[in-house]
């Protein structure tokens, strides 16, 4: 009777070596497997990061986070650090968490012009004409046309500055632009119906002319002219009612070339 604690302490001390062998061994175990695998410095995705965010922002907002993980398992285009020198790139696409950020995760800022072949230098700018302003609709992509504008002119003390309110000054404006896009299609027949509809024409200008053309669609009356290679436009003092500015009807000697 005396021996039997001794058997059970002996008992539960083998067990407990037992158990600490095994620790041991499969500690070993794992060793042994890992001895041949590298590791590798990866970035993770911590939270979502939206397509267009800037590489500052990621960094700011700790959309990132540094991790290791077998050299086996990293894409070959992985990122392990980002540089001051990406602070300008912004993310290509939707990131979301748990994704290893890759080289092309990021990149330059493209300014989409959704098709329109704006020529160097050259801004786009839109504006709407009425029917027949429009030259019929017979205006299209890569067009040359001329712009015309009426309006009444206005002194400097904010008055209309020729006799009688009702005078109005119509002169050339731009004499030759190019046309990018148009709202409507050339008409197929020779004998469209005049319309009250509107054109949507965008042009390609420089600034100076994007402000005139600006200032005088929202103060006055817009008027095109489809233009050929031969077509001559220039500088012109225009014409008003009154004949102050240029007559409507010159003298007959006038019009004698």
């Amino acid at each position: 009777m005396k021996r039997r604690p001794l058997i059970i302490g002996l008992a539960a001390l083998f067990a407990m070596l037992g158990t600490g062998a095994m620790y041991v061994y499969v500690k070993q175990a794992d060793a042994r497997a890992l001895a041949g695998t590298k590791a590798a410095d990866v970035l993770i995705v911590q939270k979502a990061i939206p397509a267009g965010t800037s590489v500052k922002n990621v960094l700011s907002g700790a959309y990132l986070r540094a991790d290791h993980v077998p050299a086996t398992s990293v894409p070959a285009d992985a990122i392990s650090a980002m540089s001051g020198a990406m602070a300008a790139l912004v993310a290509t696409a939707d990131l979301q968490p748990g994704q290893i950020v890759l080289r092309q995760s990021f990149g330059e800022l493209v300014p989409t012009t959704s098709g329109l072949e704006i020529p160097s230098g050259m801004l786009a700018l839109s504006f709407s004409v009425s029917t027949p302003g429009d030259v019929g609709g017979y205006v299209q992509p890569n067009s040359q046309i001329a712009i015309f504008d009426t309006y009444a002119p206005i002194s400097k003390a904010g008055t209309n500055s020729t006799t009688g309110d009702a005078n109005k000054v119509t002169r050339l404006l731009l004499p030759r632009v190019q046309v990018l896009a148009v709202s409507a299609a050339a008409p197929k027949s020779t004998n469209k119906a005049a319309g009250n509809g509107t054109l949507m024409v965008t042009v390609a200008l420089n600034q100076a002319d994007a402000q005139r053309l600006i200032h005088e669609f929202e103060s006055g009356s817009l008027y095109l002219a489809l233009l050929t290679q031969t077509s001559r436009t220039g500088p012109a003092p225009g014409v008003d009612s009154l004949g102050l500015v240029g007559p409507i009807f010159p003298s007959t000697a006038a019009m004698t070339p």
